[in-house]
């Protein structure tokens, strides 16, 4: 699997179905973003304008493609949203923890669900957050935004010392990023110790494959 994953944010299910599509022509694995209007003030796809989670969703059109994803869960009712999306196929599923009031126990109800779960941490979190659910979880997503739910946001240099902190502590630990990852950025993540690379907009905007290369060529001239 690439090293790279590509983000999907859109609000509308036939706006991701379409990027889907794009991506799987390069890519075996992407990353569906989900927003419920509460953690962040925007909607998408499975929530319904009044925030409410559609359970009956028909994602067929989804599941029927040839690319494997996980679920990016920008939500405050992470056990529901894993347990819709574990039905529906998704390799795992990422917690965001200031969306959660009780983090250690969701995260075991998501276990028990039986999908993997990492969670994702903002520029300002400490370790002291992974130090309770290390043995739980299956990475970290580090956001190198300060505001999450909306791409194009300005980078974060915070998170560059955070990746380092969780690398030097956890040197196993699984550290992805997401949030304004370009080719401006990529070389102090990945020098920083990041293992992968949710891309949304710097990814998919313009030639997918042209994008590509070029990120994937920042990753590998840092050794």
């Amino acid at each position: 699997m690439s090293r790279i994953i590509p983000a999907i944010l859109e609000q509308d299910q036939s706006e991701v179905v379409e990027k889907l599509k794009k991506v799987q022509q390069h890519f075996d694995f992407a990353q569906i973003d989900i927003v419920d209007g509460v953690y962040v003030p925007n909607t998408t796809f499975p929530y319904k304008d009044d925030g409410e989670f559609d359970k009956e969703a028909d994602i067929s059109n989804i599941t029927d493609l040839n690319i494997d994803f996980e679920i990016d869960g920008m939500t405050c009712n992470h056990i529901e949203a894993a347990r819709f999306w574990k039905r529906k196929g998704a390799k795992r599923y990422i917690l965001h923890i200031d969306a959660s009031l009780h983090y250690v126990e969701d995260i075991k109800a998501i276990k028990e669900i039986g999908i993997n779960v990492c969670i994702a941490l903002l520029p300002n979190e400490t370790l002291y957050t992974i130090d309770k659910v290390r043995d739980m979880i299956d990475g970290v997503q580090c956001m190198g935004i300060d505001q999450v739910g909306i791409q194009g946001q300005p980078f974060d240099r915070r998170v560059i010392e955070l990746i380092k902190a969780i690398k030097d502590k956890y040197p196993q630990m699984k550290v992805g990023v997401d949030g304004s990852v370009n080719k401006n950025t990529l070389k102090d993540l990945v020098l920083a110790g990041a293992d992968t690379f949710s891309i949304g907009s710097a990814l998919l905007n313009g030639d997918i494959e042209e994008n590509k290369k070029e990120l994937e060529d920042i990753i590998k001239s840092c050794g």
